[in-house]
């Protein structure tokens, strides 16, 4: 460092200011360009290139009053005289800080602006404290608004989606819930930030299933299934849970996203139909199919213990002339009664 840091240099070490200024211009990463009091734009550096679109000695032929030079508000409106950048430096004297414009490049894509202007005022008596030019320095802050909007919409989708959301840091520990994560399980944000996802388990799990768990996290980046979770309350629900490794530029772990959904009543949904597929809507009783299903399992259980298999039929004599004679409202009744 001692060959490119000298405490005791000064600018003329590095050749003659005009040249030592012209380098600086030349090499910086923001885009700098000089317009002269009449809107035409006599010097451009080479970033500037990336922010105008236009190759350098293309931006130099242009003018503020040249209909290619599509400058125009946030919202697409074309800017009056008196409120392009440069003209209200010219006019007032006074600097431009963070103006946000949109321009248009030729091929028609839309980019947008943070310009800084500051004036040129020319020298001598003569000169009358007049703006000679404007010098700007601009920034393409397209992308960075478009990010930060993408930000905010993503903030709405976590605020009020019906999932529970949950994001961990690389070593497991609770950063961030949304607003479903409380209803579904009953604890606020500062009842689980910083603490471990392990609050919520249910025990009915073993070890295993969350060491299958995360390895498929570590060699797919997710994992999808069913879980069961405890509520603060304690009572014990079932969730459909995604859990996503989100992983930094270098490729190591950044933070982990859990995504879940209490299943309670499609778990009760799922569990009444199967119940009402193989019971008797009367009786409630097991039938024909549950029937046939259950010796099916119990003759198969035989043969393989050698043991028998034994079947009672049960009849109910003249059950027909009660449904013909006293109707089949005390048919049921008799039926509910003998079950």
């Amino acid at each position: 460092m001692s060959g490119l840091i000298r405490s005791s240099g000064t600018i003329s070490d590095l050749g003659r200011p005009e040249e030592f200024l012209s380098r600086i211009l030349e090499t910086n990463v923001s885009a700098i360009t000089v317009v002269d009091r009449d809107g035409n734009i006599i010097y451009a550096n080479p970033a500037a290139e990336r922010v105008h679109g236009v190759a350098r000695d293309g931006i130099t032929q242009r003018s503020f009053d040249d209909p290619d030079w599509w400058i125009t508000d946030l919202d697409g409106a074309p800017l009056p005289d008196e409120r392009l950048p440069f003209r209200r430096v010219v006019d007032s004297g006074q600097p431009v800080i963070n103006a946000q414009h949109a321009i248009h490049w030729p091929g028609g894509e839309r980019r947008v602006l943070a310009i800084n202007g500051a004036p040129l005022m020319g020298e001598g008596p003569a000169a009358d404290d007049r703006v000679e030019a404007v010098v700007f320095s601009i920034e393409d802050i397209t992308d960075r608004l478009a990010y930060q909007d993408r930000l905010r919409r993503m903030a709405v989708v976590f605020e009020s989606t019906r999932e529970g959301v949950m994001v961990t840091d690389p070593a497991g520990r609770i950063e961030d819930v949304n607003p479903a994560f409380t209803q579904i399980t009953g604890y606020s944000e500062g009842e689980v930030v910083g603490r471990d996802p392990s609050i919520l388990a249910s025990g009915r799990h073993d070890a295993g299933f969350y060491r299958a768990m995360w390895s498929a996290i570590a060699e797919h980046g997710s994992w999808q299934g069913e879980i069961w979770n405890r509520r603060k309350n304690g009572e014990i629900y079932p969730e459909w849970l995604t859990i996503n490794r989100v992983d930094n530029d270098d490729g190591d772990v950044a933070h982990y996203v859990a995504v879940f959904s209490d299943i309670t009543q499609v778990k009760e949904s799922q569990q009444e139909l199967e119940h009402l597929a193989h019971h008797d809507p009367l009786t409630d009783l097991p039938n024909r199919l549950l029937l046939h299903a259950r010796l099916q399992q119990a003759m198969e259980r035989a043969d393989r213990d050698g043991g028998l298999v034994a079947v009672l039929f049960l009849d109910l004599d003249r059950f027909k002339d009660i449904n013909n004679t006293l109707d089949h409202a005390m048919g049921d009744r008799i039926l509910l009664s003998v079950a």
